[in-house]
C-alpha cells in the first residue's frame, strides 16, 4: 500500500479526527488486532461473532497509529480512553467502519487504477481466481485475494495490496445474500468480470435460482463500455437475461462456449482430457482464418477444473496475454488450500476439498475421486449448509450419485445421514476412529463437506496419522 496520511482519507470515510494528528501516516490496513506488525490504520468492525472494538486497545498496543471506530465508542469508554493514548494514536470516528472501509478503498482503487478482473459464481470461484493470476502474473504486476477475503470487508482490504505499479487486480467476489455482489462492485468497478457458473450454493438465502443468477450478474453492474463478461455457454445461464444485462451495462459480452457450441463464440473449449498429472484443456480461438486450437496443460484433476482454466484462458486473451505466457501460467498454478489437494502418505492418496460443499461441487470432486479405477475409492461426506427447503433432497442425491462411482461412503454430520444413513457418523472424533482401522494401502479417499462441518481437522488427524 502507499503511504497515506489521516487527512488523505477523513473526508473521504466521512470522518472526524477526535484524537491525534490529521498527519498521521499508515501503510498498512488491519481489522485483525493480531495481523498487526507494522505501523497500520485498525477499522474497528462489528461482526457476527466479535466487534473490533474490543480490540482497540489491543490494536494500539500491537503498533497501530490510527484506529477508526463508531461514533458510541467514546461515549461508552468515556474521555478518560482518549487521555489515555496520549500521541501514540489518532482516532477517527464514522457512522459506520464498514462502509468507512469500503469507500476507502474504493477511493483507492480509483488512485491506482489497474485492470479489475472481478470472479464470481457458485463454484469454483476461488480456483479460476488462482488461474486466472497466475497466468496475469507473468506479464503483469498483480494481486488477488488472500484467502478467502471475498466478503464485503475481505475485498476492501485485498485492495489495499496494491501499489503504485500494480495492473491487475483478480478480485473473487462472493455472496450469501441478495445485494452483496452489488456492494462489492461498487468498491472495485471491474473491467472483466467472470462467472463461472450458476449453482445451488446458498439456496436458503435465494428463492430460485434465477434469483442466485440475478445476484451474480450484478457483478457487471458497474461497467463501462469496452468492458467485458466471460461466462461459459453451456445452456445453464438464463440466455435472454444474460444478454439483455451485457446490453444494459454496454459491455462487451464474451462466452465461452462448451463442446458441441461450434459456429458463435470466440473462444471454444473443444475438450478436457485426464493425463497422470492432471488435465488437457483444448480451445478453439476464432479468427479470421477460421478456428485454430491450442493445447494447455493444467496441474489439477477434474472436468470442472478444464472448464474454470478455460474462463482463465478467456480473460488472458481479452488482456493481450500471449498463448505461451498463458500456457506457463497454468502449469504452474497455485491452489489456494483444502481444494482438490491430494497428498500421498503409505500409498494412500488424501484428496482434501473440506474447503465447502454444495450439491454441484460434491459431484464434481466425486468425478475425479471415480477417474481412480484401479484403486479402492472411498468418499467421506459430510453436511452441506444453506441449501434452503430442499435439503434433505439434495443430500440424497449427492449420495445416490456418489454411491454409483464409489467403493465405500461414509457419511457425517444430522444432515449427513441423508447421505447416507447406513454409514453416518455423528462425530468427527468417531469418524476418525473407524478410518483408521479402515484405510489400506492403495486407497483413495475424498474428504468433502461445508466449511461449518470442520471436516479439514478430520482430514489435518489422518494425515498425521498417516505420518505427513
Amino acid at each position: 500500500m502507499i503511504r497515506t496520511t489521516v487527512n488523505e482519507i477523513v473526508n473521504t470515510i466521512g470522518g472526524t479526527v477526535i484524537c491525534g494528528s490529521g498527519e498521521t501516516s499508515f501503510s498498512q490496513v488491519y481489522q485483525d488486532s493480531r495481523l498487526i506488525e507494522c505501523e497500520g490504520i485498525f477499522f474497528a468492525i462489528r461482526g457476527d461473532l466479535f466487534d473490533g472494538h474490543d480490540f482497540v486497545e489491543s490494536a494500539v498496543e500491537k503498533g497501530a497509529v490510527a484506529v477508526v471506530v463508531e461514533k458510541d465508542f467514546v461515549r461508552n469508554r468515556g474521555i478518560s480512553f482518549l487521555d489515555s493514548l496520549g500521541d501514540r494514536t489518532t482516532v477517527i470516528e464514522v457512522d459506520n467502519t464498514v462502509k468507512a472501509l469500503q469507500l476507502m478503498a474504493k477511493d483507492y482503487v480509483e488512485k491506482i487504477r489497474p485492470v479489475v478482473v472481478g470472479v464470481t459464481g457458485s463454484t469454483g470461484k476461488t480456483t479460476t481466481r488462482d488461474m486466472i493470476y497466475s497466468i496475469c502474473s507473468e506479464k503483469f504486476k498483480t494481486i488477488k485475494n488472500p484467502k478467502n477475503y471475498n466478503s464485503n470487508v475481505g475485498v476492501p482490504l485485498t485492495v489495499f495490496q496494491l501499489e503504485e505499479d500494480t495492473r491487475v487486480a483478480v478480485i473473487e467476489m462472493g455472496t450469501d445474500h441478495r445485494g452483496e455482489i452489488f456492494e462489492i462492485a461498487d468498491i472495485v468497478r471491474p473491467n472483466v468480470a467472470v462467472i463461472t457458473n450458476i449453482g445451488l450454493s446458498h439456496m436458503e438465502h435465494f428463492k430460485t435460482q434465477k434469483e442466485i443468477f440475478l445476484e451474480k450478474m450484478d457483478i457487471t453492474a458497474f461497467m463501462r463500455e469496452g468492458d467485458c463478461l466471460i461466462a461459459l455457454d453451456d445452456g445453464k445461464f438464463f440466455p435472454d437475461d444474460l444478454k439483455s444485462y451485457s446490453s444494459a451495462y454496454r459491455s462487451n459480452l464474451i462466452l465461452t462456449a462448451l463442446i458441441g457450441d461450434k459456429n458463435r463464440d470466440n473462444f471454444r473449449l473443444e475438450s478436457i482430457s485426464e493425463t497422470d498429472y492432471g488435465i488437457e484443456v483444448i480451445m478453439g480461438f476464432r479468427d479470421k482464418g477460421g478456428i485454430k486450437q491450442e493445447k494447455f496443460s493444467i496441474p489439477l484433476k477434474g472436468k470442472h477444473n478444464g472448464e474454470n482454466a478455460a474462463l482463465a484462458i478467456a480473460v488472458a486473451e481479452m488482456l493481450g496475454i500471449d498463448r505461451d505466457l498463458i500456457k506457463s501460467g497454468l502449469a504452474k498454478v497455485e491452489i489456494t488450500g483444502n481444494r482438490l489437494e491430494m497428498t500421498r502418505s503409505k500409498d494412500i492418496l488424501i484428496i482434501d476439498d473440506s474447503y465447502n460443499a454444495s450439491p454441484d461441487s460434491v459431484k464434481a470432486a466425486v468425478d475425479v475421486l471415480h477417474s481412480y479405477r484401479n484403486n479402492r475409492r472411498i468418499a467421506v461426506l459430510g453436511d452441506m449448509y444453506e441449501l434452503g427447503k430442499e435439503t434433505e433432497k439434495f443430500h440424497r442425491e449427492v449420495g445416490e450419485y456418489t454411491r454409483e462411482r464409489v467403493d465405500k461412503l461414509f457419511s457425517v454430520g444430522e444432515l449427513g445421514k441423508f447421505i447416507d444413513e447406513d454409514n453416518n457418523f455423528q462425530s468427527i472424533k468417531k469418524l476418525s476412529e473407524f478410518l483408521k482401522r479402515e484405510l489400506k494401502a492403495g486407497d483413495v479417499v475424498l474428504f468433502k463437506a461445508s466449511r461449518g462441518m470442520s471436516l479439514d481437522i478430520l482430514v489435518k488427524d489422518i494425515k498425521e496419522w498417516l505420518g505427513e
